[in-house]
This record gives structure tokens, sequence and C-alpha cells, in this order.
């Protein structure tokens, strides 16, 4: 999948350095850098917690320069985080999950909502009024290396429809929600992002949110073991810089979207549209924390040992190694 990239730096503000008085006189404290990866095109309204925190100066305030970048997937984006390229990256709470028993040291240091990002949108005239509907239907995803194919993949089988019994079609960023809309597949697993424009388009359809019949997660902010050992400080301040998006862009969703469609040309005339898309995650993927970013372990569990039992991963993982509380406590 091949995805528009778009980078951009947060500067520091005068405000966000330390008081003089901690440091020698005339010196300042600099800003620390740090290096994000998002999973996806930036200016996609599932990053609005992040790009709210960016454009009104938390991160800045928090004393963090941060440099934005998109990649290819969130596999893709917890990978680049282990190889040293970025500090953190964004991607799936069961993201871990899926790389850790591969050997490859990822955690969720923060998770954005207590539900799943995964809805499953249906044409009505494909005649899924049911979750066993579904078998023999043709089904869009944005790529097989993507979390929310996974997802899928745990939908299914909690439903008791195989994946040979269904056509997975994946279909890129675009075409995800494209081919719904046009008639190509009879339904689509993709985030909030999508499912909007189908609604808009004027489509008729059913949706069965996923976490009702397999309790996967919510966008998390991801980084690895090496990189929260060495740079606490930096992955702490990015957190709480983004939790304080996070709870802004629940409280004001029109002038979120409306600085979300002002910077990004390629979201420009579509603050309704977005205002849509935060209220559907709003609703119904934000909900269901205790305190905002937290991990719900209990829900982790469970969706490690579905994919274990499925034979999705080949080795459970403690699940205390799967995310790093300290930063959302």
């Amino acid at each position: 999948m091949t995805l528009s990239r778009r980078t951009f730096v947060t500067r520091a503000a005068a405000g966000a350095l330390a008081p003089a008085a901690t440091f020698a006189p005339g010196l300042v404290r600099a800003a620390q850098r740090v290096r994000y990866a998002f999973p996806a095109p930036a200016f996609l309204a599932a990053f609005t917690p992040i790009n709210i925190a960016q454009i009104k100066g938390y991160y800045a305030e928090a004393g963090l320069e941060v440099e934005f970048q998109s990649v290819a997937g969130g596999l893709d984006a917890a990978k680049r985080v282990i190889d040293g390229e970025f500090d953190l990256g964004g991607g799936t709470g069961d993201t871990p999950i899926l790389l850790r028993p591969q050997g490859l040291p990822i955690k969720a240091v923060a998770v954005l909502g207590g539900k799943s990002m995964t809805q499953m949108v249906v044409r009505r005239e494909a005649g899924i009024y049911t979750p066993e509907g579904f078998r023999g239907k043709k089904i869009s995803v944005t790529s097989t290396t993507d979390t929310t194919y996974y997802t899928l993949l745990g939908f299914l089988a909690a439903i008791g429809v195989a994946a040979d019994d269904v056509t997975i079609v994946p279909s890129g960023p675009v075409n995800v929600f494209k081919h719904l809309i046009d008639g190509q597949v009879d339904a689509m697993a993709g985030v909030p992002d999508w499912v909007v424009p189908i609604q808009r388009s004027g489509v008729r359809t059913m949706i069965f949110r996923s976490d009702e019949f397999f309790p996967s997660l919510a966008q998390a902010l991801l980084s690895s073991d090496a990189a929260i050992a060495r740079r606490p400080d930096a992955i702490n301040a990015f957190v709480r810089a983004t939790v304080r998006g996070l709870q802004e862009t629940i409280r004001a969703p029109q002038e979120s979207a409306k600085l979300i469609a002002d910077t990004f040309p390629q979201q420009k005339g579509k603050a309704d549209e977005i205002a849509d898309v935060i209220r559907y995650y709003a609703d119904y993927v934000y909900p269901g924390q205790r305190r905002p970013g937290e991990m719900n372990a209990l829900r982790l569990e469970k969706v490690q040992t579905f994919y274990r039992n499925r034979n999705i991963i080949a080795q459970a993982t403690p699940v205390r190694d799967l995310y790093a509380p300290q930063f959302t406590s």
C-alpha cells in the first residue's frame, strides 16, 4: 500500500521552557526532539487528537519538538519504531500481541478509547442481516498487513464464519470504502473515517460493531522497549499532550474539525464531514476508559487469548509485557 507522506514539526514555544531558576543564568532547556510515525496519512480524522495537540501547541508546551511522518500501516509503524527510526508510532492496542511473539519488542503506551476502531459496514442489499450472513460475501480491507485485517479475522472467528468462507479484498486506503459504495464488495472492515463517507453517499447500510463480537482495541500510541527505557520523560510528555488533545477533540468536535480542515489542504471544505467522523469516534470508540489513555488489561488478555486459540499468533506474551501503564497512571 502506497500512502502519501506529510511531515510537519512542532517548535517549542517560549512558555514551554523550564523556569530560569532551574538553570544557570541566561540558559534555557532545549526542546526534546521526538519522531512519530502515523500508520496512514496524517490528515485523517482518526488522528485528530494528535493533530489538535500539535496545532494548539500542547507538544510545544510539554517541551517537545515533534516530527510526524506517515508510513504504510500500524505494523510498519511499529517495526520502524523498533528499528529506532521513530520514537513512537500509531497502531491499535492489538499490535503488540501480533508482534511480540515474533521477537519484536513493542508496547502500547496509551490507547485512545475503550472500544474498537474497526467497524463492519454492510450494504443492505447484500442481505447481511445476521452475523451468519457474512458467509460467501466479499469484504474490503485496507490491506492484509493492517491491524484492521486481523480484527476482521477475529470477528469472523467469533461469529463462526471461516476466513475461507468469505472473499477478503485488500483495497487500499481510498478504495476500501469506495468499493462498498460502488457495490464491488458486500461489506467493509474499516475505521470510522470510512464509515461516514459511506453514510453520506446515500448507500443504505447496516453496521456491526466488531467489539460487540470480538473485543479488539482502539488506536494506540506505540513505543519500543528500548525507547521506553531510554526516553521515558519524552514519551510521557508526548502521551500527556496527546491525551489532552483527545479530551479537547471530544469536548469540541466542530471546532476541532474546523482546525483540521484549515490545516490540511486535503481536508479543505470538509469540516462538517470531519465533525461527523469525530462524533462517531466520540460515541463508539472513545468511551469505556476509567482514565483517558488507559489500557484495559483484561480486554487485552481476551484479545490475545482469542488470537492464540485461532493460531493467529504462535504463542502468548505475558500481558504485562504488552503495554506500559506508567504513562497513563
